[in-house]
């Protein structure tokens, strides 16, 4: 038994533990004690709807000083035991095990010592070992990169407005996108009615802290337009109002029927669209009982989301389509004004290496043609002696799902996102000095010491191709 116990709360209701080292989204997944003598399904699945925290109190005894836990013997509840019994959770929790193994062997203390007097250097040695741990900010005093300017050749405007479709309004339908700004004056969003009658459509929009949820009940906006029959058009509204810079903004629809909004099968990045449903949360079933966790609100993120209630799932399914069975990626059309920019070079340098409830991700222009740089400009030269660099590789992509048959959940490999060849230059005074080149990257993570320590004002990196995808995609970037 460790100091705390992970129960089913903490999955279902998640908090962010002061001494999280690692995290999991797994359904509670509980099989029967029978086995496959049981006659009950052979699962019984609940699927989260959001990650949750996990905390290193339960990675070690509480009673046995110099004992720590890895894998399934963790201080957890039953319950908990079914979601983070998977590989990929207690291999991140393992890692942390791991980590503070190091700590205890250096400074001679117990696990316990590591909890109460190291925890934040044990989080920030995981974040630069490129765990995951959310919420949690890199703000390593050793590091460049967080004393620099950051700058690019271009970067990715947020666009959401071409069309492959219109989704009905059989629900009240939500766009959720990431306003970089301080204002925004106008929403515009593309609908068609096919009624005989004129029709009133009720447009909402609401500011949010967490991306796919609606945690503020209170809208910041609300309107009422007029579609005349047969109509098909940009809807403008104009909130004209002050928003804090780095929102997550949802746009909101009431369910008419007759009515449909346009939608893209191509997921614009940090975004999300929901369903207002308050039906049964059964989820189709596929190899034993399933369903949903209970929501704190009545909206449903249609994509990213575990899995869905039946009825959305079919809906979805028969509407903008799922991948693989699982995974929905779409956008329901819009434009604002002024201009988003959430992507830009700042994101790699802001201490999140992944998708959150920001982008925290640079994407250059796909309209400019490579190569495309990413700056760090320093006041004054620095002795730069190792690069660490974080690509893109898509990590919650659809065919990272598990399953049968086996083809249809191949892995794409390399990914189209992840940067394939680069080169990394450093400025000193006037003079430019190519510092390394790299070819045929297909990593995440890549870690380069340089053969000796270079001192200079500004390091580049020069992305020359990617796998694929027409823009550059960096994640972090950190210099020591």
């Amino acid at each position: 038994m460790g100091d705390s116990i992970l129960i089913e709360s903490d999955i279902f209701e998640p908090k962010l533990f002061d001494d999280r080292v690692s995290y999991g989204g797994w359904p509670v997944d509980v099989h029967p004690p029978e086995g496959v003598y049981s006659k009950e399904p052979p699962c019984n699945q609940v699927f989260v709807n959001e990650l949750y925290s996990v905390p290193f109190s339960i990675m070690y005894s509480r009673n046995i000083p110099n004992l720590m836990l890895a894998g399934r013997c963790i201080s957890t509840s039953h319950v908990a035991m079914g979601s983070i019994r998977v590989m990929n959770s207690l291999g991140a929790a393992a890692q942390a095990v791991g980590m503070a193994a190091s700590i205890c062997v250096r400074d001679k203390i117990d696990p316990r010592d590591v909890r109460n007097t190291r925890m934040e250097e044990l989080q920030q040695k995981l974040l630069k070992a490129d765990s995951h741990i959310i919420s949690l900010e890199n703000n390593d005093p050793d590091d460049l990169a967080l004393k620099s300017v950051a700058s690019a050749s271009s970067s990715l405007p947020y666009r959401a407005e071409n069309s492959d479709g219109y989704l009905d309004l059989t629900y009240d339908l939500a766009q959720q996108l990431p306003i970089s700004g301080d204002r925004i004056d106008t929403v515009s969003i593309p609908l068609k009615s096919e009624r005989d009658d004129a029709c009133e459509v009720k447009i909402s929009l609401y500011l949010s802290r967490k991306l796919g949820r609606f945690d503020n009940k209170t809208p910041i906006f609300e309107a009422t337009e007029v579609l005349e029959p047969g109509t098909e058009k940009w809807v403008q509204i104009v909130p004209s109002q002050d928003v804090p810079p780095q929102s997550l903004l949802w746009i909101c629809i009431e369910k008419k029927a007759g009515v449909s909004w346009a939608y893209s099968n191509q997921e614009a990045f940090c975004t999300r669209f929901a369903a207002r449903f308050n039906g049964d949360l059964t989820a189709r079933p596929s190899h034993g009982k399933a369903t949903v966790a209970p929501l704190t609100d009545d909206w449903f993120p249609i994509n990213h989301n575990g899995r869905l209630p039946h009825e959305l799932h079919d809906w979805a399914s028969d509407t903008v389509g799922m991948l693989y069975d699982r995974k929905v990626r779409a956008t329901l059309c819009h434009r604002i004004s002024p201009e988003s920019l959430p992507y830009q070079a700042s994101n790699a340098t802001n201490g999140i290496s992944r998708l959150e409830n920001w982008p925290n991700i640079w994407i250059s222009d796909p309209e400019q043609s490579f190569p495309q740089s990413l700056n760090l400009k320093w006041d004054a030269p620095c002795n730069i002696s190792e690069i660490y660099l974080t690509f893109d590789t898509d990590l919650d992509a659809p065919d990272r799902c598990y399953g049968w048959p086996r083809e249809e959940h191949s892995f794409v490999f390399p990914v189209s996102e992840c940067v394939k060849d680069y080169r990394i230059l450093g400025r000193k005074g006037e003079e430019w000095v190519e510092l390394l080149t790299i070819e045929n990257n297909y990593n995440r993570r890549r870690i380069h010491k340089l053969d000796s320590p270079f001192k200079g004002e500004e390091l580049k990196i020069d992305v020359l191709s990617t796998h694929g995808s027409p823009s550059a995609r960096i994640y972090e970037i950190r210099a020591y």
